[in-house]
């Protein structure tokens, strides 16, 4: 039987948040967070508000309030934005999610970090999940964009951008976006206050990695298909092997990347990262200049000579090696980082 929840709702705007360019107000907070126990169909005990408070004391009327209904058994559930909406004292953060909260029967949700206290158990899916629920922001650019290469596709009847977009483009945007706003947030000091692992915590980035490609690839795969067979043409191989191809390309450059960023940060990690791409693609093009040799014939050979699945099938279990020794990399360099 399902627990009924009698739900606080917190919300909380300092004068440092709206500085900083924070645009959801107490009253948007608020709003957003009713709509939620509403769809839940919880019941909404109080909304408890602190309008320009600090996020740096917890000493505040409308969270002492809240304290003192959840100490009188008046409310079982805390609910509130994300992390940051709670205090911005992470090491005290963690004490009311893990030890005050839990003593006093409350279950605590941060929405927009993914964070449940009642599911404790499932340290990297709550993590997974928070990134998803960053990547909402972009869907619309991201649908938009994928509407648009596929009335292109269709128009030209050749998929091959719309697969590189979506596949190959997305793949490796989608890890940068997530670890960009992660560093913009300073999530990953949030994510110390929580019983979460550094390791966790990197092995969710790789895992949000191939979720991702895997799904690219997956829709690639239907488009294209479903494409083949309204023009009643025979599916070929490369149907199945260009996606994978593509997908298995993403990785290796994310893998070859996370390290970079985790290392030096987002940003300078992101301009190495396109100064590889632009190594990769000049680089055979500088090799046949100076040896007088067409390396692309060549390959092109090679791949007209074997089976494109085997050669997708072989990539991919090249990936799978290098995700290893690159997740092994990523998590000796994030375990002895200073977060701050």
């Amino acid at each position: 039987m399902q627990e009924t929840y009698n739900v606080g709702i917190y919300c909380r705007l300092s004068r440092e948040d709206e500085r900083t360019g924070e645009s959801v107000s107490v009253e948007n907070q608020r709003e957003m967070l009713s709509r939620y126990v509403l769809e839940q169909g919880w019941n909404l005990y109080a909304a408890y508000c602190d309008d320009g408070v600090s996020g740096t004391t917890f000493d505040r009327p409308g969270f002492n309030q809240l304290i003192a209904d959840a100490t009188a058994g008046k409310i079982n559930l805390v609910l509130c934005k994300d992390l940051s909406r709670l205090g911005r004292d992470y090491i005290e953060s963690g004490k009311y999610t893990d030890i005050v909260f839990p003593s006093l029967g409350c279950r605590f949700i941060a929405l927009n970090d993914g964070v449940d206290t009642a599911h404790k158990n499932n340290e990297m899916l709550v993590i997974l999940k928070k990134d998803f629920i960053v990547l909402k922001k972009s869907c619309a650019v991201y649908l938009a964009l994928l509407v648009f290469y596929t009335i292109f596709g269709a128009v030209n009847g050749d998929f091959s951008m719309f697969n590189a977009f979506v596949v190959l483009m997305i793949t490796i945007m989608l890890p940068v976006t997530s670890l960009s706003y992660d560093e913009r947030t300073k999530w990953d000091v949030y994510g110390m206050s929580l019983p979460v692992s550094r390791r966790t915590v990197v092995l969710s980035k790789y895992a949000f990695t191939w979720t991702a490609a895997l799904c690219c690839a997956g829709i690639s795969l239907f488009v294209n298909t479903a494409f083949e067979l309204v023009n009643s043409r025979g599916l070929s191989p490369d149907v199945l092997s260009q996606p994978l191809m593509l997908a298995g390309i993403g990785l290796l450059v994310n893998d070859l990347s996370m390290p970079v960023m985790y290392q030096f940060g987002v940003e300078k990690g992101r301009y190495i990262m396109m100064g590889g791409i632009w190594v990769i693609a000049l680089g055979p093009m500088i090799i046949m200049k100076v040896f007088e040799m067409n390396l692309y014939d060549a390959l092109e050979g090679i791949y007209l000579r074997l089976n494109s699945v085997g050669i997708a099938a072989g990539l991919l279990a090249v990936v799978v090696v290098v995700t290893a020794l690159s997740l092994m990399l990523s998590t000796a360099i994030y375990e002895r980082k200073e977060l701050s």
